[in-house]
């Protein structure tokens, strides 16, 4: 007993004043929307900046590993789609790709939300590096997510292993005794289950698919380039138990989002998008 009171001796006027400044905070954010929302953007930037130094403290301890996938993620630079040139020039963090309608912004993540049916995952990057909401993100291995919201230097990630997910995607057959079915595309979603699987619906019967065929985006969203990895089809167990005219196709998911830690945020031209979306509202083009 002598020994706590000897303590509260000492520290007694430090607890007083952490005590006095904790109701000071609570008036504070009982005062009004404005204040409660300038405290809650605060206590968010202090802790994504301190999940940013932890992250980079993993980092280090953790370096052998992360040049083994950093060397790896130069697979992306090789992967060259047809009508596509690539420089090897990283600027600002970003790789440019000559005449395209896209750039990669390197980035990592520092923290992420991994239980139930919402994975989350928040990267190093934001607004003021050029993110914006609706990008997308990959990595070395394939798709990742889709940017939810920003502030100006982080960004939170809907991962592939969301309920909100979805996910245009193209089937590509391996048979090539059979119709290529490039023009069989889908929707990509996941349904809580395990994160190496997810499940490709709107495919209808009439379409020859198969175990083995390769999923990849199909480049009808402004999220992603066409032609990105996204998997291979595990199994067809039957008809989809909703819509009994599609397929029920299971996906082996080529990337493990979970455990991820070097990815590319992509990032569509504004210019060259508004373009795209003037002519698809004034029904410009044909498809």
């Amino acid at each position: 007993m002598g020994s706590l009171l000897q303590l509260f001796a000492r520290l007694g006027n430090f607890l007083t004043l952490l005590f006095l400044e904790g109701i000071c905070l609570m008036l504070i954010v009982q005062g009004g929307p404005k204040q409660k929302d300038i405290l809650l953007n605060t206590t968010g930037l202090i802790v994504n900046v301190a999940n940013e130094r932890i992250s980079n403290l993993t980092s280090y301890l953790n370096l052998k590993q992360q040049v083994a996938e950093l060397k790896n993620s130069n697979t992306i630079c090789h992967n060259a789609r047809p009508g596509a040139r690539y420089d090897n020039v990283l600027v600002k963090d970003t790789i440019n790709i000559n005449d395209s309608l896209y750039s990669y912004i390197a980035a990592e993540v520092i923290s992420r939300n991994i239980y139930g049916a919402n994975n989350t995952m928040i990267l190093n990057r934001g607004g003021a590096h050029g993110v914006e909401k609706g990008m997308g993100v990959i990595s070395d291995k394939g798709i990742v997510g889709i940017v939810e919201d920003t502030s100006r230097y982080f960004c939170k990630v809907i991962s592939i292993l969301h309920s909100k997910s979805r996910v245009s995607a193209a089937v590509i057959s391996r048979d090539t005794s059979r119709k290529k079915n490039n023009d069989t595309f889908g929707v990509l979603v996941w349904e809580n289950g395990h994160s190496e699987y997810a499940n490709l619906t709107d495919i209808p019967r009439y379409h020859e698919v198969a175990p083995g065929d390769t999923i990849m985006t199909s480049g009808y969203s402004f999220a992603f380039p066409q032609g990105h990895l996204i998997g291979v089809i595990e199994s067809i167990p039957g008809p989809d138990p909703i819509k009994t005219s599609m397929h029920g196709i299971k996906v082996r998911l080529s990337n493990d989002p979970i455990r991820l830690r070097h990815v590319y945020i992509v990032k569509m031209d504004r210019k060259k998008k508004e373009d795209l979306l003037r002519l698809e509202k004034d029904g410009g083009y044909e498809q």
